[in-house]
């Protein structure tokens, strides 16, 4: 186990069932989105092997898995790094997001089958973050590919706004989540789109808003 010693095993989430780099690459990732490893900041393989009692290698691996997923920047010769997301990336981020879960919730709508109809209305419901939402939609879809590429989105939030992502993110006006929740139960997509269209502009304007705060925050 390279050492590997039981604080450090505590440190990787799931370890006994996991590759060694899977459980490296759980827990470097929970640390990007608490911002413990901040967007920008250095990766240190050596540091993190020993962090870990690991050797180097399955760091090495866990590193590849974070770059593909958008997570770290690897630049040749210069090491590695956090990646750090500009506003006008999450911005375009955000397009994405909106445009994915508005698919989903006009294709769930449109289906025959009133399971998944009553799920989404269970989850408008049930209030909660409306990132969560969004992502619960594209789930109940069931097309792998895209749910794939949503959670990547979700990640992209994560990772740009560590801990502030729950406080930006209050899942909207309680009457409108009830709003959404009576348009998909009643199969009203015209509704449930306008409905939709309001969340998805005040995510969007919290989001944004907690991005800059935190810019401003680092430059100061």
């Amino acid at each position: 186990m390279c050492g590997l010693n039981r604080q450090m095993a505590a440190d990787l989430p799931g370890f006994g069932g996991q590759a060694l780099y899977e459980g490296v690459a759980d827990s470097l990732r929970e640390r990007i989105f608490a911002h413990r490893l901040p967007p920008g900041s250095p990766v240190d393989e050596v540091a993190l092997a020993r962090h870990y009692g690991v050797s180097r290698t399955p760091v090495r691996e866990a590193v590849k898995v974070l770059a593909s997923e958008g997570l770290l920047e690897v630049v040749p010769y210069r090491g590695c790094r956090v990646a750090r997301i500009a506003s006008d990336d999450l911005g375009a981020a955000l397009d994405v997001v909106e445009l994915i879960a508005r698919h989903a919730l006009l294709r769930l709508l449109g289906q025959a089958e009133v399971s998944g109809r009553m799920r989404l209305s269970q989850a408008a419901a049930a209030g909660g973050s409306w990132a969560g939402f969004c992502q619960i939609a594209v789930e109940l879809l069931a097309q792998p590919p895209l749910a794939a590429v949503s959670r990547n989105l979700h990640q992209q939030l994560r990772l740009c706004l560590g801990p502030a992502l729950a406080f930006a993110d209050r899942g909207g006006a309680p009457t409108q989540r009830a709003a959404l929740c009576q348009a998909i139960e009643q199969a009203d997509p015209a509704a449930a789109l306008a409905v939709y269209r309001g969340l998805a502009a005040d995510f969007r304007a919290s989001l944004l808003g907690a991005c800059n705060e935190l810019s401003v925050s680092v430059a100061g």
